[in-house]
């Protein structure tokens, strides 16, 4: 089942495309919609403690009717999986974003360190004027100081301006890249996504740097967060920006959620965004970390949608491909089982992701298998089940099929009984058989495609006849 990430300028206006919206709705059962904590940040930023959040309240729900409870969640340098609605995420973390601009505000500390009535604050910062350094140190971007105190309060007045200060940011761009002539930064900025890392690497090069921009990226980073995957691209993704590479008009805090949204969106098979230089960016950072994950616009997503749902019972052309250039061996054991499979770029019925074709050699007998390898999936979500079942009623149509369908397998299913079981026909000559396969993790469906049992079926001609 595919999955999709929606970048929050999609999900916000969705309703507004009708025709997109209907159709999702619709065809949900045959998709994967996630969201991430940086949904929350965005969404965030329309609530109001004062009250008067009829907006806020409709995105929320908005985000919960397309998502359901596909979250995914980093923390600890692992990504998760979870099963959470956006509005228990939002009881449990998501009210608190976006947190790290509260952070760095002074105000944050007087407060924090005001507890049960004591001034704590008056206590720290007289501690930290004690400390004197001797002299009025200037550091770049940071400021003036002279004690302990002073420095803190550069920093945090930094920290604060780059995150919230639109203004501020480019000031600081303009100083971080002023050694990029206009021809220079003409260049990176019309460079194709795939080739940027390539063309900013020549330049540090050409400029006597010894490493490339990866590892500069790495290198700033402290020593316990260089194995962080999230930092790394997120730090690769801002440091495109900082070097002029359709760097956005926007604080640090916008540009750092669209990182966040690229990194978790690279976990799944789609993500849709309208905002061109986002994607641009994570194009790039997608192509030097080997990231399969494809970016499109709305207008193209219905298309994709609908290729989608259309490709799900589209077998023929699979079939005939792991037929085709066997290599069967002419001696073998009695009981050599030989197998030809391949990664189904359409899941069959929504779900079945591999195909493979299995022929008992000693006996001549084959059938056709589909089933979901989890390893040709960039993530795997429990409900995927539930919508495979829900497909499969839509396909079996007949209330009479449909009942049978739910005693035979999907109740046994749920019961975890090994003997769940269900055949129905394809065509008039083709067997379906839905069974399970048992592995660490429980029970998974599988299906058994049978042909006609003739010497000529798996021939190309025979094939066709089939599917007639």
């Amino acid at each position: 089942m595919k999955k999709i990430y929606l970048d929050w300028n999609i999900i916000n206006h969705l309703e507004e495309n009708s025709e997109l919206y209907d159709y999702i709705r619709q065809y949900q059962s045959h998709f994967v919609f996630v969201y991430s904590p940086a949904h929350f940040s965005d969404l965030m930023k329309s609530y109001k403690e004062s009250g008067g959040n009829t907006y806020f309240e409709k995105d929320l729900k908005r985000l919960e009717s397309i998502c359901e409870t596909h979250l995914m969640y980093y923390s600890d340098k692992k990504m998760s999986i979870c099963n959470c609605p956006p509005t228990e995420f939002l009881e449990k973390e998501g009210k608190y974003y976006p947190t790290i601009k509260d952070v760095f505000s002074p105000d944050y500390f007087k407060k924090a360190l005001h507890v049960n009535g004591v001034d704590l604050y008056n206590l720290f910062s007289n501690g930290l004027k004690s400390i004197s350094l001797g002299k009025t140190i200037e550091l770049p971007f940071i400021g003036g100081f002279s004690n302990g105190l002073e420095l803190l309060n550069c920093a945090l007045s930094f920290f604060e301006k780059i995150l919230m200060d639109k203004v501020y940011v480019k000031n600081f761009r303009t100083i971080t890249s002023n050694n990029l002539t206009d021809k220079e930064i003409t260049k990176i900025n019309g460079c194709a996504p795939d080739k940027i890392i390539e063309t900013i690497n020549a330049y540090l090069f050409e400029h006597g740097c010894e490493d490339d921009f990866t590892k500069l990226v790495k290198k700033a980073l402290l020593e316990n967060s260089q194995d962080d995957e999230k930092l790394i691209f997120e730090s690769l993704y801002v440091g495109l920006d900082f070097m002029r590479f359709h760097s956005d008009q926007r604080d640090l805090m916008n540009i750092l959620t669209d990182a966040d949204h690229a990194y978790y969106g690279s976990f799944c098979d789609v993500i849709v965004t309208e905002d061109a230089k986002m994607r641009l960016k994570a194009d790039a950072v997608f192509s030097n970390l080997n990231i399969s994950t494809r970016i499109i616009c709305e207008k193209d997503f219905l298309q994709f949608l609908k290729d989608e749902v259309s490709g799900e019972v589209m077998i023929e052309d699979p079939i005939k491909e792991v037929l085709s250039n066997q290599h069967i061996p002419e001696s073998y054991d009695a009981d050599t089982c030989y197998g030809k499979w391949k990664k189904l770029d359409f899941h069959y019925l929504g779900y079945f992701n591999k195909l493979e074709f299995q022929l008992i050699v000693s006996t001549g007998r084959h059938l056709f298998v589909f089933s979901k390898e989890r390893k040709l999936e960039k993530c795997v979500y429990y409900s995927e089940t539930d919508k495979f079942f829900a497909i499969m009623k839509d396909l079996l149509h007949e209330p009479c099929a449909i009942k049978l369908f739910e005693t035979e397998y999907v109740e046994k299913y749920k019961l975890k009984d090994k003997n769940a079981s269900f055949c129905f026909y394809f065509t008039s000559q083709i067997q379906m058989i839905l069974s399970v396969e048992e592995d660490n993790d429980g029970l998974f469906p599988i299906l058994y495609m049978v042909l006609p049992i003739s010497d000529d079926y798996t021939s190309q001609n025979g094939i066709d006849n089939c599917f007639d």
